[in-house]
């Protein structure tokens, strides 16, 4: 992606970016690949440690359920905005993780619904979309951490681990 950045131009790939201004000075600036603003204020305790994992690429939300499963998570996986929301209502889930760009409501539509309710889960962000404001946006619709695609499926998991032991 690229955009203005004052009066020079910002190249982004992934999770770097190169900002040039028209005196030719540049800046490379790395974005974390992840960020923990918060752990949940209360105690997550569930004998089944619940994860919701919910992301339109079915493939890759099968294979993180699968992973988080053999870490000893109790997971399950939703592809839709909605299908989110209703999984959550159901299946009460400690830690939602969460991509932002689905269908039928993006992930801050379900941060802010998933946020209304009078229990929240924690909220991962988890999204290909590795630009600051994204992760400004996130932090700002109440998410608790934010990974970026790939993710280290180890670091996700020693997190989810942290988060259900506290």
């Amino acid at each position: 992606r690229s955009g203005r950045l004052s009066d020079g131009m910002v190249q982004m790939n992934r999770a770097t970016f190169t900002a040039l201004s028209m005196t030719t000075t540049s800046y490379n600036c790395q974005l974390p690949k992840e960020v923990v603003w918060r752990m949940p204020g209360r105690e997550i305790f569930q004998v089944e440690r619940r994860v919701l994992v919910a992301d339109d690429d079915i493939s890759s939300s099968n294979a993180i359920v699968l992973a988080l499963q053999d870490a000893g998570f109790f997971a399950r996986a939703a592809y839709t905005g909605i299908d989110t929301v209703h999984a959550a209502k159901a299946f009460a889930p400690g830690v939602v993780l969460v991509d932002l760009l689905m269908p039928l409501g993006d992930g801050w539509e379900v941060a802010d619904a998933l946020r209304a309710k009078p229990d929240p889960p924690m909220l991962i962000a988890h999204t290909s979309v590795s630009t600051y404001p994204e992760l400004v946006r996130c932090q700002q619709a109440g998410f608790d951490a934010y990974f970026a695609k790939p993710c280290d499926l180890d670091r996700l998991i020693e997190l989810l681990n942290a988060c259900f032991s506290q």
